[in-house]
């Protein structure tokens, strides 16, 4: 006999599409559910196929119960029948599917079928392997036990194989019987002997039995074939990670060299920039102050003192300029400034006072044209 097998519990159990919080009222619900509008034989399947196929076995609706699991309200069922009977539970005890996972309606509640997994979302459901079995059951005084399970029907093909024997041996007798009615029993014997009915029974036992070890072999083999694909797909599962793992460095050991590259690349870009920056602020540095001499000593048109000055200014506008937008056509402060400078008149007497006044007997040399010049001009200015 099948122990009662626990299947469920409450509790926040992860499954592969979401994470979910099962109450007391939830299973609750689920075993008044199923044992009220349930399918009268709820199957054990291989992990969770969407046509309840291969069948494993089953258990009736009225098998299931409200029980207790490390201390949390759980979900029991007996099975009625498994392929291959005890023997096959135990072979599928021993596989890597040994554990229950429930696929439960998300509206109604109810059981659809048991899925035999290896991994399921309750993560401390006990394995098949965890159960032990009870005696057979004593041949003394169990005729009627005995009679109602005559066909121990493992699977749901099974039961449909004896339902459709049934159906027809039925029918065959109740043929027998008109036939006997209308025209005798020799007829009838001619026609549809009495042993037919009796041997579609026997042959319907024997058949359940052979059927029960042809799919406890093909369960076996589908367990077998699953494991080594699992083997096979763990073997490449290790074999594509460690190459994956070494194109992995090869691509750290590039980016790395691409960052270390790239570093480099704006430390020299900086320097260039720094540099550029320099060499503007050089030439700029000396045109301004070619300009302002220009207007000193060729234009007289702004003092020697006022050299350093205007290169000042210039400067002081440069900078204000460069950080400024200015429409097409416009003038910048810079050039507005020279167009200031450049449109004063040349001053004479004026420009030799200031340009002599002060200076010793060693003056810079560089103004003793200047000086000479400026004594003709005044001269010839006086006349």
């Amino acid at each position: 006999m099948f122990p009662w097998l626990t299947v469920f519990t409450s509790g926040t159990h992860k499954t592969s599409a979401a994470k979910k919080t099962w109450t007391e009222d939830d299973v609750k619900a689920i075993v008044e559910n199923t044992q009220k509008q349930g399918a009268e034989r709820i199957p054990f399947t291989f992990d969770h196929p969407t046509d309840n196929l291969p069948v494993l076995g089953f258990f009736n609706r009225e098998d299931i119960r409200l029980a207790q699991h490390d201390g949390k309200p759980a979900i029991q069922v007996r099975p009625a029948a498994f392929a291959g009977g005890e023997d096959g539970f135990r072979s599928l005890a021993q596989s890597t599917h040994n554990k229950p996972s429930i696929l439960v309606g998300i509206v109604d509640k109810i059981i659809k079928h048991i899925g035999c997994v290896e991994k399921p979302a309750v993560v401390d459901i006990p394995s098949f392997d965890s159960y032990g079995f009870s005696a057979a059951f004593s041949k003394v005084g169990c005729e009627e036990v005995e009679a109602s399970f005559a066909f121990d029907w493992r699977t749901s093909f099974e039961y449909d194989v004896q339902q459709r024997f049934t159906v027809l041996g039925e029918y065959l007798q109740s043929q027998r019987e008109r036939i006997i009615e209308k025209d005798g029993i020799e007829a009838a014997d001619k026609m549809l002997p009495k042993t037919l009915h009796e041997i579609f029974y026997a042959d319907l036992s024997q058949l359940s039995q052979t059927l029960s070890w042809v799919i406890a072999d093909e369960v076996q083999t589908q367990l077998e074939k699953r494991s080594a694909e699992q083997q096979t797909n763990k073997l490449n599962s290790s074999q594509f990670s460690q190459e994956e793992a070494m194109e992995m460095k090869e691509l750290e050991a590039k980016f790395s060299a691409l960052e270390q590259r790239t570093a480099a690349l704006e430390t020299e870009n900086k320097t260039l920039r720094d540099e550029n920056a320099a060499l503007h602020d050089r030439t700029q540095l000396a045109e301004f102050r070619a300009f302002a001499e220009k207007l000193c000593h060729s234009e007289r048109k702004i003092t020697p003192g006022e050299i350093d000055e205007v290169v000042e200014n210039l400067q002081l506008r440069a900078a204000s300029d460069a950080r400024a937008s200015f429409s097409e056509g416009a003038k910048t402060s810079v050039q507005l400034y020279k167009e200031k400078l450049s449109a004063r008149t040349a001053m004479t007497a004026l420009f030799s006072e200031q340009a002599t006044s002060g200076r010793s007997s060693e003056a810079d040399a560089s103004f003793a044209d200047d000086d000479k010049f400026l004594e003709d001009y005044n001269k010839k200015g006086v006349a």
